[in-house]
């Protein structure tokens, strides 16, 4: 990845963070739950 690249998945799938490369490096995660119905 460089930078300004972005990702996007589906948390209940298994997943994992890890930089493989030697360099430094620094990102940031935003998490955002489902919208509730409208007629709840």
């Amino acid at each position: 990845m460089v930078y300004g690249d972005a990702v996007l998945f589906s948390a209940d799938r298994p997943h994992r963070y890890a930089n493989e490369g030697d360099e430094a490096l620094r990102f940031i995660m935003v998490v955002t739950e489902p919208r509730e119905a409208l007629d709840q």
